[in-house]
């Protein structure tokens, strides 16, 4: 079976073309990235390629060496440089476009599929390319031929060698950390390893650390850098066991006033995976971090990402009771949300205390959380207090008294 890829779009030489035209073509291209990388992986798997081809570092090695073993190359009469003929010219074509898409894919964003600017004279001038390197660098997509270009001798770990270079001008997050961890794609086979916590390094720069500068000027707080992060942060399929101790590890190398920013995102990402399934471990892993922080600001995202959380029985929750009671303004709520992770007396004793306050308009979001969480961990000896709570003329305290009343209730008859 002879290999198809997609057929080719007429087109001008480069050279000639005008700016709109390139700027078409490489759209086109672009376009076709994706079934051309499918083409590869199912024509390769089919004829004894070993898998899988995942776009990952690892997989080049195999897929270059496949492909040396079939490659076919043309001499011409007299001598000089050879070229691929028929199907591995076709072949070549796509293993470079799949060599561009596994940098794109471990650059993590920071490079985007266009077309090289003039001028006419460069090499790769008005070719579809991966942009988006340092120093005005570009990887052409459509090439191919040079992949095996010349007499020089095959080498399997060519591709390997290829991506490396690539992926170290790649522009980093910022000066603080060298490059040593790029190139590892996020996966499930990686656990807890380096690649993970270099992957989770870069995404907590990200998430706290904002445009600045003449960038600041046309990006929006919806498209900024620091708000994307924190969107991947949500939504990436990450492995919750060992992301939670990697970003434990984290926060607790980056310690001081400098690291702050990085501490909070650390924890935000840390309050998104802990109620998805973690172990006791973890969530205890989290909770101890509250005596290493005493930044106000660090300390009230690490009580917000409790909320949802029960602690293990046994822990100790004396450092939350104090913030709720010595605390002040949003830090006393935040503490005060917490402590109904915690199903002990001494926590329950704290909510009843916060929640028999008289309401007032300095108090009232205090309150709110204190009857909240005896929802959570209230015996029915708390329901008196609750539902006295539900009859306060400020609607959105009664109606969280009464949800709160409701499920004191039903744990009272499910017991």
């Amino acid at each position: 079976m002879a290999y198809e890829s997609v057929r080719e779009r007429p087109h001008a030489p480069f050279a000639e073309m005008g700016r709109r035209e390139a700027a078409e073509h490489a759209r086109w291209f672009a376009s076709t990235v994706g079934e051309r990388v499918g083409s590869l992986r199912s024509y390769a798997l089919a004829h004894g390629c070993g898998g899988p081809l995942d776009l990952s570092r690892e997989s080049l090695l195999p897929l270059w060496s496949w492909f040396l073993g079939r490659s076919e190359v043309a001499r011409p009469p007299g001598g000089g440089p050879g070229r691929l003929s028929g199907e591995s010219a076709a072949l070549a074509r796509d293993i470079n476009v799949y060599l561009c898409e596994a940098v794109r894919s471990a650059a993590w964003g920071r490079l985007s599929w266009g077309c090289v600017p003039g001028p006419r004279s460069h090499a790769d001038a008005n070719r579809p390319a991966l942009l988006g390197f340092a120093w005005d660098l570009s990887m052409a997509g459509d090439g191919g031929e040079a992949l095996l270009g010349g007499d020089r001798e095959p080498d399997p770990g060519m591709l390997v060698d290829v991506f490396a270079h690539r992926l170290s001008q790649v522009p980093g997050p910022g000066p603080w950390r060298p490059w040593g961890h790029w190139g590892v794609p996020l996966g499930r086979d990686l656990a807890d390893t380096p690649a993970l916590e270099g992957r989770l390094d870069d995404l907590l720069h990200r998430m706290g650390d904002p445009e600045a500068g003449e960038e600041a000027l046309w990006t929006s707080s919806e498209d900024s850098r620091s708000w994307r992060a924190h969107r991947e942060a949500e939504a990436r399929g990450l492995r919750q066991e060992a992301c939670l101790a990697a970003a434990g590890r984290l926060a607790s190398a980056h310690p001081g006033r400098r690291w702050r920013d990085y501490r909070r995102a650390a924890y935000v990402l840390m309050g998104h995976l802990l109620p998805r399934r973690a172990s006791e471990a973890h969530v205890s892993l989290y909770l101890g971090r509250l005596a290493e922080e005493t930044d106000r600001e660090v300390l009230m995202c690490l009580l917000d990402g409790m909320e949802d959380v029960p602690a293990p029985a046994g822990e100790d929750p004396s450092a939350v009771v104090r913030m709720a009671r010595e605390g002040r303004g949003q830090l006393a709520m935040c503490a005060t949300a917490a402590l109904g992770s915690f199903d002990c007396d001494e926590a329950r004793a704290e909510l009843r205390r916060r929640a028999s306050e008289p309401v007032g308009n300095r108090n009232v979001y205090e309150v709110e959380r204190a009857v909240e969480g005896l929802g959570k961990v209230g015996l029915a000896g708390d329901l008196a207090l609750v539902e006295g709570v539900a009859k306060t003329r400020r609607r959105d305290l009664r109606g969280v008294a009464r949800r709160a009343a409701d499920f004191i209730r039903n744990r009272a008859l499910g017991e």
